[in-house]
């Protein structure tokens, strides 16, 4: 992939990021006031439970990524077609059939996750969720395709349309048929996104109409690679179902629904860094058939730029959470305050462990990473259950971070002591003055937030914001990372205008 191509990867990959985040504030600020918080944790748990379902997948969307950028590094394009057809029909088969499994275990367990005044409005939603749980898990195999081609700019147009598109047809549908007409909107805008990816991949690729050839070769092929991935899809899929029915069981549904817009907003804002490091996974495939050299080289650049834009990216949300919480909500909420600053540090150190997860990925080496889904797990459901019996909703919360970050740090830790990288490798001048005024930025913010001073929440939101750009953009001034990157952004860009 030529330099021209990254940078414009790079920009739709952020574009993607502002465009969906805009898509859900407006969203969940909408929903919330027309169907009120604890409708949209019901959603949220049935979402949840039936996502169950992915498991069925035998981890081939996981594998597409790695099969499509290795056969297509060596020019082998009749193989991606088959590669790509063959899970296709694999996937929507199984899955699908998994899914009809599913509705009867469904409809027994969901009114134990759910208060009883909310148990008609779960069972009415729950084929609506099956059906797109269906259609997300055959649309995944289509962006994996994508990826494959390294072709995230792509992939992120269509991401994009497709969180505008959901946010019209909610307002749409839930104007009119309340709370069932959000399960109407998931369904459709997963079939009008399908339909476009399809004919963009044929583009790279010589594809039919419809999918009809299932090879038996790389079924097998996937299917050996898979086994690991099969494991960290089960594992990833019990994360958000048993967090957030402890979190209906232990808090209520309102929790529930300040949790779901926590864990979006969060996750939203890891998109910005997750997504470059994504790239990893087909750049390192077709490293290792290239040049296996190069692979440690693109590992510790990763990072250091992980750490260069999460670090600041993560403050500056934790800082804006209370005026978050105003504006998207309508008043300052506690709970949804405390369990998005759980989230944020969470996610943050789990962003810095991203580089070596999505290197083992692209080498296919799963062991460890596949340890570390079991681990979250685990924990998960360990911690969950004695901290929300303990102490509730936030209980819950906290147990699941600490799940998150140990079981994240499984994959650095034994990828440095397999190669024997330093970790001191990773380390930059200007990494500590960093992490200094970062910290010194969110200090700085909740003694504005907390002090009893005579100033309106808008006022305070300046004042935090004055500090973080002092704080931080001084710790980001003399930063190594940060002026390698600016340098490198600037030279393209002026040879991109210059063409």
């Amino acid at each position: 992939m030529n330099k021209r191509q990254v940078l414009i990867n790079a920009a739709l990959a952020a574009t993607q990021v502002c465009v969906v985040g805009g898509s859900l504030f407006f969203l969940y600020h909408y929903l919330v006031r027309a169907i009120g918080i604890e409708k949209v944790g019901i959603w949220a748990i049935v979402l949840a439970s039936t996502s169950v379902g992915r498991v069925a997948n035998l981890g081939f969307a996981g594998s597409v990524v790695k099969f499509v950028a290795k056969y297509a590094a060596q020019g082998e394009h009749d193989s991606v077609s088959k590669i790509l057809q063959t899970t296709l029909i694999t996937i929507a088969t199984v899955v699908g059939l998994a899914l009809f499994l599913l509705y009867p275990a469904a409809v027994a367990v969901l009114p134990k996750l759910v208060e009883s005044w909310a148990v008609d409005d779960a069972l009415s939603l729950l084929p609506w969720a099956l059906l797109s749980v269906w259609l997300s898990s055959v649309g995944g195999v289509l962006n994996a395709g994508l990826d494959g081609y390294q072709r995230v700019d792509l992939r992120s147009i269509l991401v994009s349309a497709r969180s505008v598109l959901y946010v019209l047809l909610c307002v749409f549908f839930v104007s009119r048929h309340g709370l069932i007409g959000l399960a109407y909107a998931h369904v459709l805008q997963h079939i009008i996104i399908a339909t476009v990816a399809w004919p963009v991949l044929r583009r790279f690729v010589s594809l039919p109409l419809l999918p009809r050839v299932w090879s038996r070769r790389f079924f097998r092929e996937m299917l050996s690679y898979g086994a690991n991935f099969q494991v960290i899809t089960v594992a990833s899929m019990i994360f958000d179902p048993l967090t957030k029915a402890f979190m209906s069981y232990f808090g209520g549904l309102a929790s529930v629904g300040y949790y779901e817009m926590a864990s979006r907003l969060v996750m939203q804002v890891r998109d910005i860094i997750v997504t470059a490091n994504q790239a990893l996974v087909p750049t390192i495939a077709d490293l290792v058939e290239r040049a296996p050299d190069y692979v440690r080289r693109v590992y510790s650049n990763s990072y250091q730029v992980a750490f260069v834009v999460a670090l600041p990216v993560f403050t500056l949300l934790t800082t804006l959470l209370p005026p978050i919480s105003e504006v998207w909500i309508g008043r300052y909420e506690p709970q949804f305050v405390a369990f998005a600053s759980l989230l944020a540090a969470g996610w943050f150190l789990n962003t810095l462990t991203n580089p070596a997860y999505f290197t083992y990925l692209g080498e296919g080496r799963l062991r460890w990473v596949t340890t570390s889904h079991v681990l979250i797990a685990v924990a998960n459901a360990a911690l969950g259950w004695v901290l929300g019996t303990t102490i509730g909703g936030i209980g819950v919360a906290i147990g699941w971070t600490l799940a998150l970050v140990a079981g994240s740090l499984v994959s650095p830790i034994a990828y440095h002591l397999e190669t024997g990288y330093s970790w001191r490798a990773l380390v930059q001048g200007g990494d500590v003055r960093l992490a200094i005024a970062s910290a010194a930025a969110v200090a700085f913010a909740v003694l504005v937030y907390t002090v009893d001073v005579p100033a309106d929440m808008a006022l305070k939101t300046v004042i935090v914001s004055v500090g973080f750009v002092v704080a931080v953009f001084g710790g980001l001034r003399e930063h190594p990372t940060r002026i390698r990157l600016q340098s490198w952004i600037a030279r393209y860009v002026l040879a991109y205008r210059a063409r």
